[in-house]
């Protein structure tokens, strides 16, 4: 008779046993990680909504703000270009861009004009959104460490040589909120005060620099602090 294969040995590993190894993978060390990472997201949304809970009492919320880290809107490059330049040579805060921007900035920097716009400022969008994606594209290519690109999900980017952000069904405003909750984990034992009528006091250290007017509500709403950047300069007592 032909000699038996090792294969097809009646004693083999059988594959649908939770302990099989298949192509150099542990299949009881996968669902022990997958469980793990389960428990952890479950405990992550149960803190998220005693938190969301809280807030949305009827408490007087304080916002202590200690700004490090500033996250910028598209506007923030096209209007004022030069101060962003300055505001990053000067190295006092990590300025933030969500790739969202850096993505909205690299079309207008080939858009054509639009019908309800004028030759003069469309041709002035274009040439500032030009020169914003030069400096940006500077900036990671010197390795500024101060200078940080973040996807929505709060992902940190070492490089912005293949950007495309990954949009789920959420407007941009919302991906650039997403990259400010990211520095605003409030831990209820921290900020719950002691006295049932006392007022909630959390810590910032991020601001959302906008002048979109829809955006800066929806900031406001999850308690990020926003201003337009020449108000946050002069809050934050920045000479340049």
């Amino acid at each position: 008779s032909e000699p038996t294969s090792p294969l097809s040995n009646s004693n083999s590993t059988d594959q649908s046993s939770p302990d099989t190894i298949i192509n150099g993978i542990d299949m009881k060390e996968l669902k022990l990680k997958k469980r793990q990472l389960e428990h952890q997201l479950a405990e992550k949304q149960k803190q998220e909504q005693v938190v969301k809970d809280i807030l949305n009492t009827s408490r007087l919320i304080e916002i202590e703000v200690i700004p490090r880290f500033i996250v910028l809107d598209t506007n923030c490059f096209v209007n004022y270009l030069p101060i962003i330049f300055k505001l990053i040579r000067q190295g006092r805060f990590i300025i933030i861009i969500p790739l969202i921007v850096i993505c909205e900035l690299d079309k207008l920097s080939v858009t054509t004009i639009a019908d309800d716009d004028s030759y003069e400022h469309a041709e002035m969008v274009r040439r500032q959104s030009i020169q914003a994606v030069k400096m940006i594209e500077e900036c990671f290519a010197s390795k500024e460490r101060r200078v940080q690109a973040m996807t929505g999900e709060g992902t940190v980017l070492d490089s912005i040589q293949f950007r495309n952000e990954v949009k789920k069904n959420e407007s941009n405003d919302d991906t650039i909120l997403g990259c400010c909750l990211k520095y605003c984990r409030d831990n209820p034992r921290e900020f719950f005060p002691q006295n049932k009528d006392g007022a909630i006091r959390l810590h910032r250290e991020v601001v959302l620099i906008t002048d979109d007017r829809n955006l800066r509500l929806k900031a406001q709403a999850r308690n990020v602090p926003v201003k337009d950047l020449t108000k946050f300069l002069e809050l934050a007592q920045v000479v340049l």
